[in-house]
């Protein structure tokens, strides 16, 4: 049974990529990276990218521009977080070695900004962060460009702070060391 080809994942992903990506450029980018996999007749797969795109964007990851030639579509603010969540979904995307540096999240959003802690928490929980303290987070796994992105994306400066270091006492890499199985 053949894997289910996430379209909105290759769309925005090759989008991303660019400043702006032509109609016919992202029809055949897709065409050509589900190989065929979502139908054997032509006519079909370009019309499920269709629909795809279109939903794109009315959920307002992509905008789309209209020249007298052709079709340009761009990412939004929004679609690049899209793209984090698949990201975040995909079922291993937690390398497998370790590179000795734990990678501790502060956290400190109002209150009046529920909805977005929320978020970030639920982000945070995704990638396999730890909750040490009310606001703390600590992960051995390489995700701070993700967060990175995202800070700068959302505008917190002083809300969401990283910190990557080497240097624990050793009861706590002790305990984190046996909480990540490291």
């Amino acid at each position: 049974m053949k894997e289910k080809v996430n379209l909105q994942n290759i769309i925005l992903r090759y989008i991303s990529d660019k400043k702006t990506a032509s109609h016919d450029d992202v029809i055949k980018y897709v065409a050509l990276a589900v190989d065929s996999g979502i139908s054997k007749r032509k006519v079909k797969s370009e019309y499920v990218i269709q629909r795809t795109l279109k939903h794109l964007i009315k959920e307002g990851y992509v905008i789309k521009f209209e020249t007298n030639r052709s079709e340009f579509f761009r990412i939004t603010k929004e679609g690049r977080q899209k793209l984090r969540s698949f990201r975040l979904d995909n079922p291993h995307p937690i390398p497998m070695g370790w590179d000795g540096k734990w990678r501790i999240i502060i956290l400190d959003v109002n209150e009046s900004e529920k909805e977005m802690r929320s978020a970030l928490r639920y982000i945070l929980k995704k990638a396999n962060f730890v909750c040490l303290k009310n606001s703390v987070w600590i992960s051995p796994h390489p995700f701070e460009h993700l967060l990175t992105n995202m800070k700068e994306d959302l505008g917190l400066t002083s809300e969401l702070m990283i910190i990557v270091t080497d240097n624990l006492d050793s009861l706590t890499e002790k305990y984190l060391r046996d909480t990540f199985l490291l």
